[in-house]
């Protein structure tokens, strides 16, 4: 279904990465944020998995 050869299209993209890089002063302007969202305790490939317990377990966390 789809075609073509994928080397060119990683190396496109590292291209893109790497240009977008450099405009913001080589990374130096970039910021990078990781949002988790709805965990799970099961794996991935578990076709019912369990509702997501998001709970803070830090030793002076408020609550």
């Amino acid at each position: 279904m789809w075609g073509g050869e994928q080397d060119a299209f990683l190396e496109a993209m590292a291209e893109a990465g790497k240009s977008v890089s450099d405009y913001l002063g080589n990374g130096e302007r970039i910021a990078y944020i990781s949002v988790l969202n709805r965990l799970s305790v099961d794996c991935d490939c578990d076709g019912n998995p369990a509702e997501p317990d998001m709970h803070v377990n830090l030793p002076n966390a408020k609550r």
